[in-house]
């Protein structure tokens, strides 16, 4: 399992069509810290295809059946199906 796999496995268990998440929700899932890319970047956060991407981050939450929209200020995520 990549570093990103308990986001996954806790998505992919949600019966809720859209889940919000602060920051730091995540990182206790984890385990580590989020880098700071993800603070900064909205990029970090792309909805990017599992199969093609290198992300392990972004496959994370695209496997579990998620698309993810995050609000950088307000330090949180909101993934909602796209199955």
């Amino acid at each position: 399992m990549n570093k990103y796999g308990p986001l996954r496995e806790y998505l992919s268990r949600q019966k809720d069509s859209t889940v919000t998440m602060r920051f730091n929700e995540m990182e206790a899932i984890l385990g580590f810290k989020l880098p700071k890319s993800a603070r900064i970047r909205p990029a970090w956060w792309g909805n990017e295809n599992p199969r093609v991407t290198q992300h392990s981050h972004s496959r994370a939450w695209t496997l579990a059946g998620r698309h993810v929209t995050a609000n950088i200020e307000g330090e949180t995520a909101t993934f909602t199906n796209h199955r």
